[in-house]
């Protein structure tokens, strides 16, 4: 969270636009944070309806760490709101954002740098999305495919296909 904040922090000065971010779950960072007053910080705790501040949001952040995020929960629940998202290059992020067929994405993707959050780079992209109304658009243009191949629906009838191939002999 801390990188994410100094990140918005800089976007702000770069887009010279007045941006909000929403911290949202609980934890150390949470407890950290919850009683300190940042502008335009909001620390939210956990919300059983993320959503909703998806749907209230431009966009989705994900600045991540954990080499494993495989399907991470926040980056579909902001798909699934009609939101393009700004994530770490971990895990299977970078397939859940790009379209295989077109090579469209829907959201912006950073690499770590010595294993952690590249503040700058962060920022650059953010302030990139407030300042590029076409970029921001080609994102958003992106999210209802991007959000269609992580529906739990399809992805629970694909396990099952997969399943009853396995159990059938024909895999």
């Amino acid at each position: 969270w801390q990188e994410a904040i100094e990140a918005m922090q800089i976007a702000q000065q770069k887009s010279r636009r007045q941006l909000h971010l929403l911290l949202l779950g609980d934890g150390p960072m949470y407890e950290k944070l919850k009683n300190v007053a940042l502008p335009n910080v909001h620390v939210l705790g956990f919300q059983p309806n993320v959503r909703d501040y998806f749907m209230a949001s431009d966009m989705g952040l994900l600045p991540s760490r954990f080499s494993g995020e495989s399907f991470p929960l926040v980056l579909i629940e902001c798909l699934l709101s009609g939101r393009p998202a700004i994530a770490s290059d971990l895990g299977e992020i970078r397939n859940i954002l790009t379209d295989p067929e077109t090579g469209r994405q829907a959201g912006l993707i950073f690499s770590l740098k010595d294993g952690g959050i590249p503040v700058a780079e962060l920022a650059e992209l953010m302030s990139r999305c407030v300042r590029d109304g076409a970029l921001y658009r080609e994102l958003c243009d992106a999210v209802p495919l991007a959000g269609s191949r992580v529906d739990i629906t399809r992805v629970a009838r694909q396990y099952g296909e997969v399943y009853a191939e396995v159990i059938s002999g024909r895999r």
